[in-house]
C-alpha cells in the first residue's frame, strides 16, 4: 500500500474571496477587540469564526479555517512583514497609487532579496490589502505598532529625515548674527566742560571684534545655506527617480495591455470569448501581470476561470 503525502494541494483563492475575507477579518476585530491579543495575533476561534461568514455567503464553497483560512492569513502576515521591513530602509517607497514597492534600482532589489529570500515575487506587484494589513497585523512584533498607512508612514519617515539634515537652525535666518553686528563703532567721548581729561575707548578693537563676528556668521550661515539646497536637490532627484520608476511601470503595462489580443489568439477561444477576456482583463493592472506571469497551459486554465465569473 503506497504511502499517500501529506501535503495539502495549494487552493487558488480568487479576488471576490480574498476581499471578503479581509472583510470580514476587520469586522470581527472591529466589533470586538478581543479576537486581537496584544502582541497583535488572533484569539483561539477567530479562523472557525471566519469560516462561519464565508461558507453562506460562497454556497459550495470548500474554504475551511483549516488549512486554508490559516494559510492565507499567516501568507498575508509574511508579506505584511517584509513590506515594512522595505519601507524602514533607503532606496524603497510606496506607490499610494499603484499600491505597490517603489525601488530605486535593481541593485537595492537584488540586496534585499539576497537577505529575504521570500520576498523575490513582491516586486512591481501590488498589495491593495497593505493598509488592512498594518491595523489587522500591526502590533505583531517587537518593534511595536504601525498604525499608520504606508503613505503616511513614509511621508513621516521623509519629515524626520529632513529635519535631522536641516538642525534647529533656518537655512535662511540662520546666518548667526544681528542687527547690532552691524552697528558703527562708537566716536571718541569728549572730555568734560570742566578741563577733564578726553577719554579715547580702544574702539578699534571693538569695531574689530564685531567684523569678525559678523563675518563668521556669514561663513556659518553660508555654509547652512549650501547644505539645504545639497538636501534640497538629492530629495528632488529620489522624486524624479521614483516618477521615473512609476513613467516605466505604465509603459511596460500600456505594452503588455496591447500583447494581451494577440496572446490570446492562441487560445482556443471565439471571437466572443476573446473580446471577453481582453476586456477583462484590461480593467486591472494586476490582471495583467497575473496573466502574463502563467505558462500557456495555465493561461488557458485562468482565462476560462476567468469567463465563467470564478475569479
Amino acid at each position: 500500500m503506497s504511502k499517500r503525502s501529506g501535503k495539502q494541494p495549494r487552493r487558488f483563492w480568487s479576488k471576490r474571496e480574498e476581499e471578503f475575507l479581509i472583510g470580514c477579518m476587520r469586522d470581527l476585530v472591529n466589533e470586538d477587540s478581543k479576537w486581537k491579543l496584544d502582541c497583535g495575533q488572533f484569539k483561539a476561534g477567530f479562523y472557525g469564526e471566519c469560516e462561519k461568514t464565508i461558507i453562506p455567503a460562497f454556497p459550495g464553497t470548500n474554504l475551511r479555517a483549516h488549512p486554508h483560512i490559516d494559510s492565507k492569513i499567516k501568507a498575508w502576515r509574511k508579506q505584511n512583514h517584509l513590506l515594512q521591513d522595505m519601507l524602514k530602509l533607503s532606496g524603497f517607497g510606496w506607490d499610494d497609487t499603484e499600491k505597490m514597492i517603489l525601488v530605486d534600482s535593481d541593485d537595492v532589489w537584488e540586496n534585499f532579496v539576497r537577505s529575504h529570500s521570500d520576498a523575490k515575487g513582491m516586486r512591481n506587484k501590488p498589495h491593495p490589502y497593505f493598509e488592512e494589513w498594518l491595523h489587522l497585523f500591526g502590533n505583531d512584533r517587537a518593534n511595536g505598532d504601525l498604525a499608520e498607512g504606508p503613505a503616511d508612514t513614509m511621508a513621516a519617515m521623509e519629515r524626520e529625515a529632513a529635519t535631522e539634515e536641516l538642525g534647529d537652525e533656518s537655512p535662511t535666518f540662520g546666518l548667526g548674527m544681528s542687527f547690532m553686528d552691524y552697528s558703527m563703532p562708537e566716536g571718541p567721548n569728549v572730555g568734560n566742560s570742566h578741563g577733564g581729561q578726553s577719554s579715547v575707548p580702544p574702539s578699534s578693537n571693538v569695531a574689530g571684534k564685531k567684523r569678525k563676528r559678523a563675518a563668521d556668521g556669514i561663513t556659518k550661515g553660508l555654509s547652512d545655506m549650501a547644505e539645504a539646497f545639497g538636501t534640497f536637490f538629492e530629495n528632488t532627484n529620489t522624486r524624479m527617480d521614483e516618477i521615473g520608476h512609476r513613467i516605466g511601470y505604465a509603459q511596460d503595462l500600456s505594452l503588455q495591455r496591447k500583447q494581451v489580443n494577440a496572446e490570446l489568439m492562441d487560445h482556443p477561444l471565439d471571437w466572443e470569448q476573446r473580446l471577453r477576456a481582453a476586456t477583462l482583463i484590461f480593467q486591472e493592472a494586476q490582471r495583467v501581470d497575473l496573466f502574463f506571469s502563467f505558462p500557456k497551459e495555465d493561461q488557458v486554465g485562468w482565462v476560462a476561470l476567468l469567463l465563467a465569473g470564478a475569479i
